[in-house]
């Protein structure tokens, strides 16, 4: 690949970061260049994942389109632009293959919609889809040490968390619910739960919050892996961080009214007030 296409490929990831990814974005700024351009093909390929299986409304096909993907990784080459600025980056940083199969195999649980039984599921889920860029994102930062990579998981696994409970809505007009079931009341369903019950959404922001909960508990062991990081990208990685878990606390501090009435979003002021407390520590 020249260096011409390779610009053009990275300059059209960072867009999508930018539209899609608004809060890495952001802390993105802080990353060395060749960083933050590698950081945006791995979000860029991963978007295009979920737009695999989000934007085909036939099953079929989406698990046929994954499957073609799957095999294109295999072979190490593709012709789709996506995909094939994603493999140079694999082959440039060292990413271990089984760990794309993962990210995959989530990606895949998707298609015609997703129901977490139990805690288990829930934290399987999440580390297929998050935790797996988790460990991506060690190679992208050149994280030598193999004991960092716990608390990359556990990060991936925390953000993933904040995404389950700022979407519950979104995802459930999609026919997926990431909150375990076993959380839930015997009676729920997603249509009740659209259709705007009281009671079931009280109890349903209960779980959201139990959720969140969990969240801080993982954003609290993936901090202890910060020291392991390039002091360059250190402060980076705490900024996104913490403006993800942000968006846990603003559910937490609205409430259940507020939490149903509109999607929960950190803005740019607060995210301008968790940069400057991430500078401070």
């Amino acid at each position: 690949m020249n260096k011409k296409a390779n610009d053009l490929k990275a300059a059209t990831a960072n867009k999508i970061l930018a539209q899609y990814g608004k809060s890495f974005h952001w802390a993105s700024y802080l990353l060395p260049a060749d960083v933050r351009r590698q950081a945006a093909i791995l979000y860029a390929f991963c978007r295009y994942l979920d737009d695999i299986v989000d934007e085909n409304n036939n099953p079929a096909a989406a698990l046929a389109e994954l499957n073609q993907l799957r095999a294109e990784v295999r072979q190490r080459q593709s012709s789709n632009p996506h995909i094939m600025a994603f493999l140079v980056l694999v082959e440039t940083v060292g990413i271990d293959f089984t760990v794309i199969e993962d990210l995959l195999a989530g990606v895949a649980s998707d298609v015609g919609g997703q129901q977490l039984q139990d805690e288990a599921a829930l934290l399987k889920y999440c580390y297929q889809v998050a935790g797996t860029v988790g460990l991506m994102m060690t190679k992208i930062l050149n994280v030598q040490a193999a004991e960092a990579n716990i608390f990359a998981v556990d990060l991936g696994i925390a953000m993933q968390m904040s995404n389950i409970a700022r979407d519950v809505l979104v995802d459930a007009k999609n026919n997926r619910l990431y909150i375990p079931r076993t959380w839930l009341p015997a009676d729920f369903t997603l249509q009740t739960l659209l259709a705007g019950n009281d009671m079931l959404r009280q109890k349903t922001f209960a779980a959201i919050e139990r959720l969140l909960g969990m969240a801080d508990s993982y954003y609290y062991k993936a901090d202890k892996g910060l020291p392991f990081i390039a002091r360059r990208s250190r402060l980076a990685i705490l900024i996104a961080s913490r403006v993800y878990q942000g968006i846990g606390k603003k559910i937490i501090r609205q409430g259940a009214t507020v939490y149903w009435e509109r999607r929960t979003v950190v803005s740019k002021s607060e995210k301008l007030w968790i940069t400057l407390n991430a500078i401070i520590r």
